[in-house]
């Protein structure tokens, strides 16, 4: 969002900052044009365009953490952070 928000990029957008996991849920209601998550299967309508544009990181992203107090072939249930479907998946 670095270019949006402070370069020349943003001017021709009305930027609307939304969580990940609903922004295929406001493409498909028609209240946005373009999201930055990819759609689930659920959603037919929505396709998937390369822009040639990504998310990206120069250095490690810790966005998916798992953390226990057991080991890991103790743990029978994992709870889930719904703000990100690509998380989740």
């Amino acid at each position: 969002m670095w270019d949006f928000e402070h370069g020349s990029a943003g001017a021709a957008f009305d930027i609307a900052y939304t969580l990940p996991s609903q922004c295929a849920a406001e493409l498909e209601r028609g209240t946005a044009d373009i999201g930055s998550s990819l759609p689930p299967p659920t959603q037919p309508s929505l396709i998937f365009h390369p822009a040639g544009v990504c998310i990206a990181s120069r250095n490690a992203v810790r966005s998916i953490l798992l953390v226990s107090r057991k080991p890991l072939d103790a743990i029978n249930t994992v709870a889930l952070d719904s703000s990100s479907l690509t998380s989740v998946v």
